[in-house]
């Protein structure tokens, strides 16, 4: 009984109170166990608001259907995903030196979470006031993660 107790608090625990669990929670992403934060910066105001980075490796051979599965990012940044980055070493520029190669091969993935706009007539699609952002980079030359978070 005692080691299903223990094994309950550490996976509620893990969820919980870990970077990469709070992450998982935030945007609904399925983190490999085995993933490790080497870095973390953040600059989060009052409000909630604000950025963060972490640096992340991983046991590569772990990934495969998970949040870090870089198999199923995109090769190139978008303008959008570009000006999270850009931001986010702006206000982090004092705290970091961590940066992917920049001319190293990468694969990004961008997620916009949302909420409706009240009483709109218009497609889903259209209407949602994206209030956050998360860009996942992964450099292949490093075999490390950089997350960016963009919170407002």
């Amino acid at each position: 009984m005692s080691v299903l107790l223990f094994f309950g608090a550490r996976y509620y625990f893990w969820e919980n109170l870990t970077e990469l669990g709070a992450l998982s929670c935030r945007w609904s992403l399925n983190i490999p166990r085995s993933a490790k934060v080497e870095e973390v910066h953040t600059s989060i105001g009052f409000q909630g608001d604000g950025w963060r980075l972490l640096v992340v490796s991983c046991d590569l051979k772990k990934i495969k259907d998970t949040g870090l599965d870089y198999t199923k990012y995109y090769a190139s940044l978008d303008s959008e995903a570009m000006d999270v980055i850009s931001k986010t070493y702006d206000i982090l520029s004092a705290e970091t030196s961590s940066c992917f190669g920049v001319d190293s091969e990468i694969k990004v993935k961008k997620i916009k979470k949302g909420r409706p706009l009240r009483d709109s007539d218009m497609p889903e699609e259209m209407y949602m006031d994206y209030a956050s952002i998360l860009v996942i980079v992964y450099d292949v030359e490093q075999e490390r993660y950089y997350i960016f978070e963009e919170i407002l």
